[in-house]
């Protein structure tokens, strides 16, 4: 007898996730479209900030080797540069 009424239970289950699904369904898919595209975004533009503080820290280092050279007029040039584009930085 009690198979009888876990059966029934079991079908007024998944026909109630089945009126969810048809009904929200559709939302639910295109929040996790939206979840990933802002995801795939955020993790883009940390890695485009990631590629302009290695390539800040490529000139900051040319920069040194050139004071080393004795070079100071030139280092002092890309110095210049490095402090002008290292103003909008992240902390």
């Amino acid at each position: 007898m009690s198979d009888i009424f876990r059966e029934i239970d079991e079908e007024l289950r998944r026909d109630n996730l089945l009126k969810l699904w048809s009904r929200y369904g559709r939302h639910i898919v295109v929040l996790a479209v939206v979840m990933l595209v802002v995801a795939g975004g955020i993790v883009a533009w940390r890695d485009h900030q990631l590629s302009e503080r290695r390539a800040q820290s490529m000139r900051y280092s040319s920069a040194l080797s050139l004071v080393r050279e004795g070079k100071n007029a030139e280092a002092a040039k890309v110095f210049a540069l490095v402090a002008q584009e290292g103003g909008d930085t992240p902390h």
